[in-house]
């Protein structure tokens, strides 16, 4: 994330210092979003089978360490469930769409600003893994009991 540091000048690190002194975090959090991006990408794009829980499982198992571990178990965790929930209901696919949640937030990049805010979403949904220790039924809950009604109550 920041491999071109040394190619800053003097007066651009001196400003963004905190970046460096909080690579490790920073790197930790770009981890998580891009374990992110690509899980919801293969859920709403090629839906959920064995194949693609494979893909995504292979990706997780690479995951070392502090929050990304801790996150990357979670989503094993809930494709598990998802697994167990395909079998009894006796299908090869579930469908996954992030669709409402993506307008929702297409809605509070618009009101925030005019300007680019790509990652925002990403972002936003792992803010949450640094609140402290996730279990599976808060990562399971999370993904499955929002609303739409709830959506809408919020004020942002």
């Amino acid at each position: 994330m920041l491999e071109n540091w040394q190619a800053l000048s003097e007066e651009i690190k001196g400003v963004l210092v905190f970046l460096w002194d909080n690579k490790v975090f920073f790197e930790e959090l770009k981890s998580i979003g891009d374990l992110f991006k690509n899980t919801c990408e293969m859920m709403k794009n090629k839906t959920f089978n064995v194949a693609n829980k494979s893909e995504i499982s292979k990706k997780i198992k690479g995951c070392e360490g502090g929050n990304l571990k801790i996150f990357s178990e979670s989503i094993q965790l809930y494709l598990d469930g998802l697994s167990e929930k395909m079998e009894k209901l006796k299908r090869k696919n579930l469908l996954c769409s992030s669709d409402i949640i993506e307008r929702f937030f297409g809605k509070f990049k618009y009101k925030t600003t005019q300007n680019s805010r790509n990652g925002l979403t990403e972002f936003v949904f792992t803010l949450a893994n640094f609140t402290g220790n996730l279990s599976f039924d808060d990562v399971k809950n999370g993904l499955e009991s929002i609303q739409i009604k709830d959506l809408k109550t919020l004020k942002i």
